[in-house]
């Protein structure tokens, strides 16, 4: 197949290569997760609710829209399950959550782009294609780093988690994998690793994956993927850059941060307008809002099932199911772990 230039975002999976999640039946109506869930749920609905500006002693205010659409049914599970199911633990971490991302700023797009512009300058982060289970990858080049390490460095990877997460579609939930920034990635964003694999590694680096290999827990294990041939295994070639076997040549210029941003900003604006139409409550399943593998439901199979409620336990309770984010990494060089400027380099999925 002939290799295709790139200068911008891809736009959406192509439906023929890719995997079409299937709509989960919701918990019996008396289980221990439907009546925990419930808990969350109604907490956060309460119009009384009032959260901190920023941590500390910082004014509060009521949930904007684009917070409560945060606060879909599926991020309610997330954290619960992270919280093993501790309605008072989950309550907790999604306020600091809620706080943490006022205090960031995440919510405005386009300013934050602006501001990180010259983090953007040097390509090296770039959200390009999807895997076979609709997973949009995130490439990142730590050696490509131009910038000092300071703390725009990890919004950078935050901006960017955060723009992968835009694009995640009804049912596949994103993935994501930063050494950056690890203490944020467990807080604000749990149950979200979908896979990371280990690209082009040194000899040295194989040696120092197997050697840890045994003290890693079972769950991370089939998650990781090292030396992958990802062109075979996980991403169909017009969909991978040439670099990793695909028939993508990707280049780097100015065009592509404005591009990525407006698709973004369309997207969230489409998401909304679909929550908003289905009620606009807290609490709300993701496969009523998000844009659906292949578009909208009455552009999908007519032959999609529903799945079980066993299914709706396992795709809970089962870290292996597919997600929408696989990491892979590329070590343009060896470097020590401590520094911000060289992490390991990554290819999120």
């Amino acid at each position: 197949m002939p290799r295709r230039k790139l200068i911008i975002p891809i736009t959406s999976p192509p439906l023929e290569q890719c995997a079409v999640p299937i709509r989960p039946s919701p918990f019996p109506i008396n289980s221990p997760e439907a009546t925990k869930l419930k808990s969350v749920r109604e907490h956060f609905d309460d119009d009384r609710l009032q959260i901190a500006e920023n941590e500390g002693k910082a004014p509060t205010r009521s949930l904007e829209d684009v917070e409560r659409m945060f606060l879909s049914e599926e991020m309610m599970i997330r954290y619960l399950k992270a919280t093993r199911w501790n309605v008072d633990n989950a309550v907790k971490r999604l306020e600091s959550t809620l706080i943490w991302r006022r205090a960031l700023g995440l919510y405005d797009v386009e300013a934050n782009a602006k501001e990180l512009e010259p983090e953007f300058a040097s390509g090296k982060i770039a959200i390009i294609g999807y895997t076979r289970l609709s997973q949009p990858i995130l490439y990142t080049w730590t050696a490509r780093n131009a910038t000092p390490a300071s703390f725009q460095q990890v919004k950078h990877i935050m901006f960017s988690m955060e723009r992968t997460i835009d694009l995640q579609l009804a049912g596949v939930p994103y993935g994501l994998f930063s050494s950056n920034c690890p203490s944020a990635r467990k807080a604000h964003y749990p149950e979200r690793l979908g896979g990371a694999g280990l690209l082009k590694m040194p000899w040295l680096g194989s040696l120092f994956v197997t050697l840890l290999w045994p003290f890693v827990d079972a769950d991370t294990r089939r998650k990781i993927y090292v030396n992958p041939d990802l062109s075979k295994d996980l991403v169909a070639p017009d969909q991978l850059l040439d670099t990793y076997g695909g028939d993508i040549e990707f280049e780097w210029t100015t065009e592509y941060l404005p591009s990525l941003v407006e698709m973004c900003v369309r997207r969230r604006s489409e998401n909304l307008r679909r929550w908003k139409e289905k009620g606009g409550r807290v609490g709300l399943s993701e496969w009523d809002f998000l844009e659906h593998v292949g578009g909208d439901d009455s552009t999908r199979p007519s032959t999609q099932r529903t799945s079980t409620v066993d299914e709706r336990r396992d795709l809970v309770n089962d870290p292996t199911r597919p997600t929408s984010g696989v990491a892979a990494s590329e070590h343009e060089k060896l470097s020590p772990p401590s520094s911000v400027t060289n992490t390991t380099d990554m290819t999120q999925l």
